[in-house]
């Protein structure tokens, strides 16, 4: 069974703090998200990641626009 979320940026909260606790990698991600690992690599490159570590110390504003491909697990 597909999870769902109320809203794309709901999804990439999820995302976010699932890969910065460390405790899950990509493929643990997708598994428990129900998604596929392309998906869950692509929103962390967005959310600026290179191998498990942000690449900026700053607090970076992202918008929803640039997760659109992460529609597909949303529910309206």
């Amino acid at each position: 069974m597909d999870k769902k979320f109320n809203s794309i940026c709901g999804l990439v909260y999820v995302i976010d703090g699932m890969y910065r606790e460390r405790r899950f990698n990509q493929n643990d991600i997708a598994f428990e998200l129900c998604m596929s690992v392309g998906d869950v690599r692509r929103a962390t490159d967005t959310l600026g990641y290179h191998y498990g570590k942000r690449t900026d110390d700053k607090e970076a504003l992202f918008f929803e626009e640039d997760f659109l491909f992460l529609g597909r697990y949303v529910t309206e």
